[in-house]
């Protein structure tokens, strides 16, 4: 009976320890603990008086992972036969591992399962015992290096011939002998890097462009500049105008000329900038004819802004597309009108 009954408190004690959630950090690796404990022990053998009998424990313990500790776990408690003739100290040494849960609180429930041996020196009565224990507690932290335990434990003898089955309960306190890991120290920021040492003319702002080149010194660092050291503008990256023209002519109406003004002056004040004017015409008319009619058109356009505003032959392109793009119905004047037209693309390269 004794062999199942220790059987069955195992298989018990396994299937807890399967579900078992991670526990907290309270309990470091690598750190050893102590535990001071009062006692109080009830007795299994008819022979002995059943207690309760007082007695203290001393348990030194060791943390392997976060999860699984080796505790060993010496208990004194008074003993003495039920006629009430004599007594005297049982002594038990017991090694257990112990597994620790996590509450995600203070509180630290365990499992122990262990074994261990008991003596005692009562005449007659048998001196020595081997015995396994199982049982579990619970711990509560009153500080990072000290816990309030409370532990119950059932130990059971060996051997058939006994019925040496004996119930401790243990409180008392816990102590960290090591001291908890400290906190990480803060990373500081790295300094900034100094700018290099000037060689040759001094570039004070560290521009690129040295001072004796430089027209716009103690621009901030890391700003975009030009050759001559001054911050460069960034033009937009596209702008369109649109010039409409008479009937079956590619002459430029005045009304145009401001708009073609602001072309040359994007232009100017952009020198990367580049332009593809599209010309078009309506569906009035052959489209071989429409065809040279738009690029005419186009041409008009570029030949203005070459002429009159003095902008690089290189940088306008043109193109004629006759009537096949349309922006409105032909079949109305209104449409044509707006079919007859130049549309100036500039685009800003960097």
């Amino acid at each position: 009976m004794k062999i199942k009954k220790l059987g069955n408190l195992l298989a018990s004690l396994l299937m807890a320890l399967a579900v078992a959630a991670p526990v907290s950090a309270a309990e470091q690796p690598g750190t050893f603990n102590a535990s001071l404990l009062g006692a109080l022990a009830w007795y299994g053998d008819d022979r002995l008086d059943g207690g309760p009998d007082s007695g203290v424990a001393v348990g030194v313990g060791y943390n392997f992972t976060q999860n699984w500790a080796l505790e060993t776990l010496f208990t004194f408690t008074n003993v003495s036969p039920n006629n009430g003739v004599g007594s005297a100290t049982a002594q038990y040494v017991n090694l257990s591992a112990l597994y620790n849960f996590d509450s995600g609180t203070k509180l630290t429930p365990y499992l122990a399962v262990g074994y261990g041996e008991r003596e005692h020196d009562l005449p007659g009565l048998g001196g020595h015992e081997d015995m396994v224990n199982v049982g579990g507690g619970i711990k509560y932290g009153l500080s990072e290096r000290v816990a309030f335990r409370v532990d119950l434990r059932y130990l059971i003898s060996t051997e058939e011939a006994g019925d040496w089955d004996d119930v401790h309960l243990l409180a008392g306190l816990q102590f960290a002998l090591t001291p908890p890991a400290p906190a990480p120290a803060p990373v500081a920021a790295p300094a900034p890097a100094p700018r290099p040492a000037p060689m040759g003319p001094g570039d004070g702002d560290g521009d690129g462009v040295t001072d004796d080149k430089d027209k716009c010194p103690n621009t901030p660092l890391g700003t975009a500049v030009d050759a001559d050291g001054c911050p460069v503008v960034v033009a937009p990256e596209r702008m369109e105008i649109k010039v409409e023209f008479d009937f079956d002519s590619a002459a430029i109406r005045p009304a145009y000329h401001a708009a073609l003004g602001d072309v040359a002056a994007f232009m100017q004040k952009y020198p990367t900038a580049v332009a593809t004017i599209e010309g078009h015409t309506d569906s009035t008319g052959p489209d071989s004819y429409n065809q040279g009619l738009s690029e005419r058109r186009a041409n008009s356009i570029r030949d203005y802004l070459i002429n009159n505003k003095q902008i690089a032959a290189d940088r306008l392109k043109t193109v004629g597309y006759g009537e096949s793009r349309p922006v409105a119905d032909n079949a109305t004047r209104d449409g044509r009108q707006r079919n007859r037209r130049v549309i100036a693309v500039i685009i800003e390269t960097r």
